[in-house]
């Protein structure tokens, strides 16, 4: 039995695994999702929230022998909270997820990564000092291949993302822990030739044919590459 900590990614929060939870539980593993700061029921003031913050959270979280899993920019805390405390992490899950780099901000890089329909999904409020999602543009990028009751209780549920946390640099050195990519190959917003790149010689990459919601999608599906994943010795 392993245990999975499920990290969100931009907008979301822990609501986003509901599915997937239950299903995980159902193959014998225990698994926990939270919210970061300024997500989900977390009431963190958005404009002050920083990427530590995300990372403090993540590592408050772990226990020992967990495997962290990251969807979409939930690849930055896991990564940065796998790299602080590597004792307790067994190992890294990438889902459709950006895999940073030291030394650099998500915005130096971003256009790589992420599909200009996502910023046609969303409206910046500087002010604010974030990004919102626009309901009627975001449910064909973010929830393509989801069932419209699901996109519609997603999008009902979406908030506002601190956009400070994509605009630092991050400094870290690359923990030594297995790895896992999850290659969602109809995914709208992470690129999937992105997903390829960033986990091209990889020992373990798993792929689906799902957009960029695989947790609304197919939770099952995913779940059985995560029980995969737990059942290996050397995860």
């Amino acid at each position: 039995m392993a245990h999975f900590l499920l990290i969100h990614g931009a907008s979301h929060g822990a609501w986003c695994w509901d599915k997937v939870l239950p299903a995980l539980t159902a193959h014998g593993h225990s698994a926990e999702a939270i919210d970061l700061p300024g997500h989900g029921a977390d009431r963190a003031p958005r404009k002050s929230v920083r990427m530590a913050d995300y990372q403090r959270a993540t590592e408050a979280a772990l226990r020992p022998g967990t495997i962290l899993v990251g969807h979409s920019f939930g690849g930055f805390p896991i990564t940065l909270a796998a790299a602080s405390t590597p004792g307790k992490v067994r190992a890294l899950v990438y889902l459709c997820a950006l895999v940073p780099r030291p030394g650099q901000a998500f915005r130096d890089w971003r256009s790589e990564a992420i599909s200009p329909s996502v910023s046609e999904a969303q409206v910046i409020d500087r002010e604010a000092g974030v990004a919102r999602i626009l309901p009627e543009k975001a449910g064909a990028v973010f929830y393509s291949g989801c069932t419209d009751a699901d996109r519609a209780a997603a999008l009902a549920r979406v908030t506002p993302q601190p956009i400070a946390v994509m605009t630092e640099p991050v400094e870290f050195t690359p923990p030594e822990v297995p790895r896992h990519y999850i290659r969602c190959l109809n995914d709208k917003v992470v690129f999937p030739d992105y997903q390829r790149a960033a986990s091209a010689g990889w020992a373990q990459t798993h792929d689906l044919d799902a957009g960029h919601s695989p947790f609304l999608e197919m939770p099952e599906a995913l779940a059985r590459i995560l029980d995969r994943i737990g059942a290996e010795p050397n995860a």
